[in-house]
């Protein structure tokens, strides 16, 4: 996860936790999920 910077946590369920995060090698804005 070293290619993420976590912004903020979205939201978390039965699926797990998702985050949006932002790509430092591609600058794009993503989502995570983390199980």
């Amino acid at each position: 996860m070293e290619r993420y910077k976590v912004i903020r946590e979205i939201g978390d369920g039965t699926c797990g936790n998702v985050f949006r995060a932002y790509n430092i090698e591609t600058n794009e804005i993503v989502l995570l999920l983390k199980r």
